[in-house]
């Protein structure tokens, strides 16, 4: 069996907390291929991963809606949704399969506030 490139990562970051704080420890820990940071606060992650570029939401729409730039199908990126609180729109989706982490029990704690509703609902 050939053994196949590993693909590169596509990180979506917002905020600091401390789960997108592990996702990323965990990245680092794993030398993982990061190319693209995106999100609001991009350029606060850019010197943890050398190489990579970044985008705000709103050039990573335009991109996606023209698939002319950085971001067109096949290229061989995999989004990682590390934390981020927006809605990806569709024409992101349709350039890279995109991986959502979520911190707590689905679908019991959904949305962004997942530990509120695990103290609220008592879940695990």
């Amino acid at each position: 069996m050939e053994k196949r490139k590993p693909r590169e990562l596509a990180l979506f970051v917002d905020g600091a907390s401390k789960f997108t704080q592990n996702v990323l420890e965990c990245i680092l820990e794993a030398e993982a291929s990061v190319k693209w940071i995106i999100g609001p606060n991009y350029k606060d992650y850019l010197a943890l991963f050398q190489g990579s570029s970044g985008l705000n939401l709103a050039e990573l729409e335009e991109e996606a809606k023209n698939l002319s730039g950085k971001l067109t199908k096949g290229r061989g990126l995999v989004g990682l949704n590390c934390g981020i609180n927006y809605i990806i729109i569709e024409a992101v989706l349709k350039t890279m399969p995109i991986l959502n982490l979520h911190p707590s029990a689905l679908p019991d704690n959904r949305g962004c506030h997942q530990a509120f509703w695990g103290i609220i609902n008592n879940t695990k």
